[in-house]
């Protein structure tokens, strides 16, 4: 199935000369998917960087980019830098139910993409849990963007400004 979140943000990429691999990942919650998600995301990347030069951003949407971060956070020296969109803080509705533990561990430069009106996190609870993080990273907010983007027409120029600085 076509997203068209994901077709804008390669879009807006591969017009900046950016090389775009898209991965898909299972989605759930459940432990054993997501280390099989982070397993196929880590092999991607391997892959990758037997055919491409330069530097590696790996990139994730909502549960996408928790795993991406996750193995960011595992493995500092796999991508050189994470990019994570509507990353999911907590679930909707339960503030207190961080999913943040290992932003302690991330040690890659990242670059973080919430919207304004995420109830997976508030720009507030974005810029609090990042405080946590010693490595380099940025924040660009994407006003007027819900948890799955799709509502809206984006500028992306901003994201892609910031990857190409933290690389």
């Amino acid at each position: 199935m076509r997203d068209a979140a994901h077709d804008r943000i390669s879009e807006a990429f591969q017009n900046a000369s950016v090389t775009v691999l898209r991965c898909k990942t299972h989605g759930t919650a459940r432990p054993s998917d997501a280390a099989d998600d982070r397993a196929g995301l880590k092999s991607a990347v391997v892959a990758l960087k037997n055919l491409i030069s330069g530097a590696i951003t790996l990139s994730g949407v909502s549960f996408g980019g928790r795993q991406t971060s996750v193995l960011a956070a595992n493995e500092p020296d796999l991508v050189d830098a994470p990019m994570l969109f509507s990353y999911p803080l907590h679930p909707p509705g339960k503030p207190t139910e961080l999913r943040t533990a290992h932003f302690s561990d991330l040690r890659t430069r990242s670059l973080f993409v919430p919207g304004t009106k995420d109830p997976f996190g508030s720009i507030a609870e974005v810029e609090n849990a990042l405080r946590a993080i010693t490595a380099a990273h940025a924040l660009v907010v994407l006003e007027g963007a819900g948890h799955d983007l799709k509502r809206g027409r984006f500028d992306f120029d901003p994201v892609i400004r910031a990857d190409l600085c933290l690389r």
